[in-house]
This record gives structure tokens, sequence and C-alpha cells, in this order.
């Protein structure tokens, strides 16, 4: 249920930014976490990471985004 509040608000904030810039360049979504974030961590495949199913997401609304992943194995919130 979390994530799908988080992508709610992602989309709707990437569709804001994107009609206030007129649409010339794609907004810039960046996610940060840790091994499960990056698809690193067993049982996670790197297309089934939150970075990705938001990409498609958008890509399925029409929304012109890029959504880039920088998680990294065992790094924690305080290190973003």
């Amino acid at each position: 249920m979390r994530i799908h509040v988080q992508l709610c608000c992602l989309l709707l904030f990437a569709q804001y930014c994107a009609a206030q810039a007129g649409e010339p360049q794609p907004v810039k979504i960046v996610t940060l976490g840790d091994s499960i974030t990056r698809g690193v961590r067993a049982g996670v495949k790197a297309e089934e990471t939150f970075a990705v199913l938001l990409q498609k997401e958008l890509r399925g609304r029409d929304v012109k985004a890029d959504v880039v992943n920088v998680g990294i194995g065992g790094e924690r919130t305080d290190q973003a």
C-alpha cells in the first residue's frame, strides 16, 4: 500500500512539473536507497525495482520523465 501512495505522489508531481515546463524537457526523478532500491538484493530483480516500475507507469501515462536509480547496497537514509 505504501509504495502505491508514493507512486501516486510521484506521478502527480511529475505531471505537474511537466506541465509547468511546457513539456520541452523530461522531468528527472532520482531514486535513493539501498540494495532493495538498486535491485541487487536477493529476491529483488532489477526489473522489479521502484525506479523501473515508476518509469513504466510514467511512460504508460505519457509523462515525459527519466527515472534514475542511484541506490547503493548497504546505504542508509542519512548517507543519501
